[in-house]
């Protein structure tokens, strides 16, 4: 298939447009929504109502009260801003004598994801993440279970234990706070669970049916089943037992008594009558039934009597064996939670505290006090504001007071190289504990195929639970019920349910966002005349429509979160696209003109669908064709070449992998300013390369370099997947990266603090070895310019390179242990000398900030300006050369990694004769690394990259599941004259000598990856130590030492080497001297105050033991040490 229809769908349909759309949705719709059904606030003879929302551009108000709008690049760098949009409302207070308008109140600020409809301006990246403190965020997406969708289950665990239950959680629209309902069987009789009624008192179905206004027998079973038909008979005989057991409830008021005593909230005695008690039994049954009970359904009770006889039958079918045991992790039944619906929930969350505080004040205020009212002054914006930025930031989400809230929905945003960046982006995450011990929610289902990328899941705890979006994956956003409900109305074959309605089940239902609208006598043509809607655009696209016949429904669904693909559409065996040009199409042309259509999980599973992978496979039977096979991949595994010729692991590890190869973390690094990253010096597009990574324009932003690789043994330096480079190609500059590292430091006045230039002279505890790279110029002009910070020019980075006093100049060597940033803080005295160098005495302490890295490097960027608190900061950025060396890891794109076992001189190395060939390899790799590991396409895509180089083609398509012909490529290898499929005739570089074997080599595209033995290495002979235990520190990043274990003690006492145990453990370790007094055995000092004596006998002991010993007498247990 061609990839012309894919390129259409990512010029509309961006990567991480999901986020982007779904924040635009909560801006638009989603927030102004929840304000209007919440907009009134009524306390006593006063109205307060919420009107219009406004939302304002990012801003940030300075420290002088200057309001100005910034934008991404502003608030990500050292300033530490939020990136933010304050949102004003129209407030009228309705009063008993006037009525009060408040325009534009301020109620609260709301992050801004980069790239949406409120953003100032992208940075020139993709966008879809947030800035809070300047930290840039992102939140992934959470996948849970379907609301408003019965499932029947066995076995419940906990009181009542139900041998079969049917359980649906219902949640209204845009109303966060959800309720479950289950009906369940036990011992013939069936019971409701009904929300705010304890488990232990479970209501017999026929009472919540006379509390919904079923009173007699025979309609209760109308409700169910038509009573005149055939399957009539069978649900009387499942109702029996039921309806005897509510004999004690005839009445609607009776069955509303019974369940209102049942509640958890009920309070019965008191100074209330009896009939007082009743009749708050009733109402509060009432308020139960009406508003907590299927709340998705609203307030009307006969659709609630049909909701239950609708359970009803599904639990017959389930226990009759008539339908299929629920399948919680098919993609039909999941929702996804994006951006848009997750802030919407904490929005919800504080809008109802801001509505709660205005009636507290009201009622304190003006109705107790009698104070004139003062709606501007009542409503406290931080409630919202603060949600937002807490969840942000920490990413601990949603609940009341902690109960029920999610960790790790934001994760700080990932940018070591292009690869990652989308991939964090199309992430999903299972809102599952890592340590789990289901595997069902782990393992690649069925329905995953086009939707989640089958290889791409993290290794860990994580495996399964965090998955990958495949390439033209769409989550819905949601669109309007109402047109689809008024279409449906409209259709003769539509029956709505009214109180006269005696058909249900012998008629398919019509099942909308879990709601039971109606049922129809024609199914089938109704369901071909809805597709024919959604085709046309009568409807929108995003609507899912299913005909299950199993359940005998037709579900339609237009809520957001749902996992959905394109396919072409095929009708009578003829793709959509062979009657139609649509070289001048757009996608959303494509999609309103029948061509390509969005099907979801469910549609896919239920409907007659059947899909063609690709045009070859067309029958007339088939309805659908995938648009390309590749499109069940991510991101990361689609651009590994060939892939369907190698085992599934191998591109598992290299959608890992691919993440972790050092490229550009970004189009503008330079501006980047906080913590480090790697950059390529001279990353090349790959010679070899698939469709998808031209979808993504991979080649502006590569992670690797074409090299020219031998597959052979080395001297035996190979073992273990070693890798042995050529050095020649090393100083060519083959894999030669930098590590840019960030150093800043906050100038603060509360802390008496100030750049210098330290010395031991002015400064106890100099903490540096050298401050000859630190600037000396007069700060004197530097700081004048930044103190008028309103200024957005004067913060930035200067550009004639002139850096503050005390700060290391562009282009200076720091090494370890160098003064980066000269600071100095004053002792005690109230302020900073104005002249440091004048005194003489040493009222500072040295502050500095000191590179700690063991590799010297060079100053490359020094940023300085005012932050948002107003304090003055400096922001030092240092280039680390890293230059391939033994030890650092290196792979391919089909996951043969390895690390480097010898650089060798070119004159050294094997070369080959043969004039059409490379005449010396970059690399060599060892030849054990195929047989068990299969990786065919990294054999294909050397020969392929070999024929690629010679010819000069820019490229060759490696897209997996592409027609490849052997056959094809040796022609063009005999028209290029490369003999033999690429082997050669090579010689020992270092004797002369023809190798006895032909050589495979070619040309392939490998990866340096991140983890480099400078990172890594560790030595240390003494060090700090802990102050507390005396110990040694642990660690590399403490400087501390490799500390031995239980096992390790265990094993040394196992060799009987107690002498290296005595030594590691005491001698090098905590050894400490003290004195034990000779009668009682208590460690004392020079004289034992509990015998009054001085006989003491000097120990040594650990100094842990002694710890020990004084936590054990805190208890009253004395230890003694007895000596002779």
């Amino acid at each position: 298939m061609s990839f012309d229809l894919i390129t259409k769908f990512f010029e509309e349909n961006w990567l991480h447009g999901h986020h982007i759309e779904s924040y635009n949705d909560l801006i638009a719709n989603r927030i102004p929504k929840i304000v209007n059904e919440n907009s009134d606030v009524v306390v006593d003879q006063y109205r307060v109502s919420f009107g219009e929302l406004y939302f304002s551009r990012p801003s940030h108000v300075e420290t002088n009260g200057m309001k100005r709008f910034i934008s991404p690049y502003e608030a990500s760098s050292c300033r530490n801003i939020s990136y933010a949009s304050d949102i004003y409302c129209d407030i009228t207070l309705i009063e008993p004598v006037k009525t009060h308008v408040h325009t534009k109140v301020h109620i609260g600020s709301i992050p801004v994801m980069v790239g949406s409809d409120l953003c100032n301006g992208a940075r020139g990246d993709d966008g879809g993440y947030f800035i809070v403190d300047g930290m840039e965020k992102v939140i992934i997406p959470q996948d849970r279970t379907r609301f408003n969708n019965p499932y029947v289950y066995r076995n419940r665990k906990t009181p009542p234990k139900f041998e079969y239950f049917c359980e649906i959680r219902s949640s209204a629209t845009a109303i966060t706070r959800t309720t479950t309902t289950q009906i369940g069987i036990k011992d013939e009789r069936i019971y409701a669970i009904v929300p705010y009624i304890p488990d232990a008192n479970a209501i017999p179905i026929c009472i919540l049916f006379r509390a919904l206004g079923v009173l007699d027998e025979v309609d209760i079973i109308k409700h169910i089943v038509n009573i005149d038909g055939i399957e009539a008979q069978e649900v009387i005989e499942f109702m029996r037992h039921s309806l005897e057991h509510a004999y004690e409830c005839r009445t609607q008021e009776d069955a509303l008594c019974y369940i209102g005593y049942k509640g958890k909230k009920f309070v019965k005695g008191g100074d209330k009558t009896e009939d007082d008690t009743k009749n708050d039994a009733i109402s509060y049954a009432t308020y139960l039934v009406t508003s907590e009970l299927f709340p998705h359904l609203g307030t009307d009770l006969l659709k609630k009597r049909y909701y239950v006889g609708y359970l009803i039958t599904k639990l017959l079918n389930s226990i009759k064996g008539r339908t299929h045991a629920v399948d919680r992790d098919h993609l039909a039944n999941k929702r996804v939670d994006a951006d848009g619906v997750l802030m919407s929930n904490l929005f919800y969350i504080a809008f109802r505290k801001l509505r709660g505080e205005i009636a507290k004040m009201i009622t304190q205020r003006v109705i107790e006090k009698g104070q004139q009212p003062s709606i501007p002054s009542y409503v406290n914006p931080d409630h919202i504001t603060r949600i937002f930025r807490h969840a942000i930031a920490t990413g601990n989400w949603g609940g009341h007071k902690g109960v029920g809230s999610k960790a790790g929905v934001t994760q700080n945003y990932e940018r070591f190289n292009r690869i990652t960046t989308i991939s964090h982006q199309r992430r999903i995450k299972t809102s599952l504990g890592t340590k789990g011990k289901l595997t069902a929610p782990r393992r690649l289902h069925g329905s995953h195929l086009g939707h989640i990328c089958v290889s791409e899941t993290p290794e860990g705890g994580e495996i399964g639970l965090t998955k990958q979006l495949a390439l033209l994956e769409y989550i819905t956003i949601g669109c309007d019920i109402e047109p689809l409900v008024k279409l449906m109305s409209s259709m003769p074959e539509f029956v709505e349910f009214t109180e006269n309605t005696t058909r249900v089940m012998s008629s398919t239902k019509i099942v909308v966002n879990g709601d039971l609208l109606g049922n129809t006598t024609d199914a089938k043509s109704m369901y071909g005349r809805l597709v024919s809607f959604r085709r046309t655009g009568g409807i929108s696209p995003e609507t899912s429509i299913s005909h299950d016949t199993e359940q005998n429904e037709l579900r339609l669904n237009t809520d957001a979160g749902r996992y959905s693909r394109p396919l072409i559409i095929v009708n009578n065996g003829v793709l959509a696209t062979d009657n139609t040009d649509t070289s001048c199409m757009t996608w959303t042309e494509l999609i309103t003109s029948g061509i390509v259509e969005y099907l979801d999980a469910d549609e896919l599973d239920c409907s007659d669908v059947l899909i063609a992978m690709e045009r070859g496979d067309i029958t007339p039977e088939h309805t659908h064709c995938e648009l390309h096979p590749a499109m069940m991949y991510g991101v990361n595994a689609g651009l590994i070449p060939y892939a369907n010729h190698n085992p599934a692991p191998r591109l598992t590890y290299q959608a890992s992998m691919g993440k972790q190869g050092i490229g550009s973390p970004s189009i503008d690094h330079n501006s980047i300013m906080k913590g480090f990253y790697h950059l390529l010096h001279t990353p090349q597009k790959p010679l070899v390369k698939t469709q998808i990574g031209d979808l993504i324009d991979y080649d502006s932003e590569p992670t690797g370099a074409n090299v020219v690789t031998a597959i052979m043994p080395f001297e035996g330096f190979g073992q273990e997947d070693s890798i042995i480079l050529n050095q020649a190609s090393v100083d060519r500059g083959l894999f030669n990266s930098s590590k840019f590292k960030s150093f800043s430091a906050v100038i603060k006045r509360t802390k008496h603090v100030a750049l210098a230039i330290p010395s031991r002279e002015i400064c106890d505890r100099f903490r540096g070895n050298d401050v000859s790279a630190l600037s000396t110029t007069d700060d004197t002009a530097v700081l004048g310019t930044l103190r008028m910070h309103t200024d957005n020019t004067k913060w930035a980075y200067s550009p004639n390179h002139q850096v503050p006093f005390g700060v290391a100049k562009i282009g200076s060597v720091i090494r370890k242990g160098n003064v980066i940033i000269g600071i100095v803080q004053e002792k005690d005295s109230a302020k900073i000398v104005p002249t440091i160098a004048d005194t003489k005495l040493k009222k500072y302490l040295d502050a500095s900030v000191i590179y700690d890295e063991d590799e010297p490097c060079r100053v490359t960027r020094v940023h300085y300006g005012y932050n948002g608190d107003g304090y003055f900061f400096v922001a030092v950025k240092v280039c680390i050369l890293r230059i391939p060396e033994i030890g650092d890891k290196f792979a391919s794109r089909i996951a043969q990694k390895g690390t480097c076992g010898r650089i060798v001189r070119q004159e050294d190395m094997p070369f080959s004769g043969d004039p059409r060939s490379a005449p010396c390899p970059d690399m060599i790799i060892n030849p054990l690394a195929f047989p068990s590991r299969m990786t065919i396409g990294q054999i294909v895509e050397s020969v392929v990259g070999m024929a690629a180089s010679i010819e000069g083609v820019p490229s060759t398509d490696a897209t997996v599941f592409e027609e490849f012909s052997v056959d094809r490529l040796m022609s063009k290898l005999e028209e290029l004259k490369i003999p033999n499929a690429g082997k050669c005739v090579m010689y020992n570089g270092m004797t002369g000598e023809r190798m006895d074997a032909f050589i495979f080599m070619g040309v392939t595209y490998y990866q340096r990856l991140k983890h480099m033995v400078k990172d890594k290495v560790h030595a240390r002979a003494r060090g700090p130590n802990h102050a507390f235990t005396r110990q040694p520190r642990e660690g590399r990043a403490n400087d501390g030492g490799l500390r031995m274990g239980e096992m390790e003690r265990d094993c040394l006492l196992g060799h009987g080497a107690s002498n290296v145990l005595l030594d590691r453990l005491f001698r090098n370790s905590d050894r400490y001297q003290c004195n034990v007094c000779k009668v009682c055995g208590l460690i004392v000092t020079d004289k034992c105050t509990t015998c009054d004596v001085s006989d003491v006998s000097t120990i040594n002991i650990p100094y842990g033991t002694k710890l020990v010993f004084q936590e054990l007498m805190g208890c009253g247990i004395y230890p003694r040490i007895l000596t002779d």
